[in-house]
């Protein structure tokens, strides 16, 4: 009949029998008194309903339930007012209820989880480190973090992280970033410098925009040239040099260079089979600091080591500095045996891909690939060159020679 009521007050669950419980329900109606959630059952005595209503409530209906002639059963009281009536007594509970609702209060002003996402050449334990030389490390109090300050802090330590984003959520600060792949910044004007090849390769494409182009398109260049020179000829008439300026050379060469590839494992497979002998251990951390271990001593000759974290928390933004480390030590006996010939294939196939993979990440276009798989003295080597077309070249300081 009417929204559930708050928990913050009493009410109880009433059920009503009799042989008028409609004039009942009728009467309650027309008088005001709200009763909620009404059900009602049939059972081998009639009609049964039951009813849910406030206690203020249940004091006015005993006339009512006189004259419509019905009996009321209570069968469930609820509420923080029955619960603190219940346990008024017990004086040591209600106190470390408080306490413990007080340290939760206390604990969640603190910052207890770090989570980066988001990079590939920047790795999450590198970051870490980085925040920890930034003073914010579990255990703070987050009020105390600048999250925007943070953002353009990185933004200006981390050329080539193009988007950052800082975000306090409960107790866990979330920062996230997109990294932009982009080679490092020329140095600055004030360094004069040539653009020089990195490795050997025929020129692609050159783009100038400071200094003087060496090369051309189709040229052939060996390690160390000069591509683009940081040294501008000033000439005058009849092409005499005037005067020589000195600049940061700027601009972009793409080579096509070969790169050799190699890649090498043991023609043998270790099978690991399980004994079926485990032990187990425990280990609590407060704050990221050890307080009590329990390891399994054993020996073991061949064995794995199993760690489960378990941390405590409500949500995913609300961490508790409590973490448990679950250990398991299991017993294996190892068996070799040779690859076939599919799994060398395909054992080599993935390592080739994720190899070209890399080389695209980072910029690199791959011409054409050649490898080749052999067997050497216990070792199965996938071998052959790559034709890359890449930014082949690096700023080289301008010396008096």
């Amino acid at each position: 009949m009417s929204r559930h009521p708050s928990i913050f007050s009493s009410y109880v669950f009433l059920e009503i029998r009799g042989r008028l419980p409609e004039r009942f329900l009728n009467i309650c109606r027309n008088r005001g008194i709200p009763l909620y959630e009404v059900q009602s059952i049939v059972t081998s005595i009639g009609t049964v309903y039951t009813v849910t209503m406030k206690l203020k409530d249940f004091w006015r209906i005993r006339p009512i339930a006189r004259k419509s002639k019905c009996i009321l059963f209570v069968k469930k009281r609820l509420g923080i007012p029955f619960f603190l009536k219940k346990y008024r007594f017990r004086i040591a509970f209600i106190c470390g209820g408080i306490y413990c609702l007080w340290l939760i209060y206390l604990l969640s002003s603190y910052l207890w989880s770090i989570s980066v996402t988001g990079g590939f050449i920047h790795t999450e334990e590198e970051l870490l480190e980085y925040l920890k030389e930034q003073h914010i490390v579990c255990g703070m109090r987050h009020k105390t973090i600048d999250c925007d300050k943070l953002e353009k802090q990185l933004r200006i330590d981390y050329p080539d992280i193009g988007w950052v984003s800082a975000e306090l959520k409960g107790t866990k600060l979330l920062v996230r970033i997109a990294e932009t792949g982009v080679a490092e910044p020329a140095p600055s004007k004030e360094v004069k410098s040539n653009i020089c090849a990195t490795s050997d390769g025929i020129v692609v494409s050159v783009i100038c925009t400071r200094g003087t182009p060496m090369v051309c398109n189709g040229d052939v260049v060996k390690k160390g040239d000069v591509l683009i020179s940081g040294i501008i000829p000033v000439l005058g008439d009849n092409d005499t040099l005037v005067n020589t300026h000195y600049v940061a050379a700027e601009g972009e060469v793409v080579l096509q260079t070969v790169k050799r590839y190699e890649y090498r494992f043991s023609d043998k497979k270790v099978i690991k089979t399980a004994s079926g002998n485990k032990k187990k251990g425990i280990s609590f951390y407060w704050k990221g600091k050890k307080i009590f271990s329990l390891i399994p001593s054993h020996n073991y000759e061949k064995y794995d080591i199993i760690q489960k974290d378990v941390s405590f928390f409500w949500n995913n933004y609300f961490h508790l500095p409590v973490l448990v480390k679950k250990l398991e030590v299991s017993e294996y006996k190892e068996q070799f045996s040779r690859y076939t010939e599919s799994e060398i294939e395909q054992i080599t196939a993935e390592a080739l891909k994720q190899y070209e993979d890399y080389l695209i990440r980072n910029g690199t276009k791959i011409i054409r690939t050649s490898v080749a798989t052999a067997k050497e003295r216990g070792f199965i080597v996938s071998s052959g060159s790559l034709i890359i077309q890449s930014a082949a070249w690096e700023h080289v300081p301008i010396t008096e020679e």
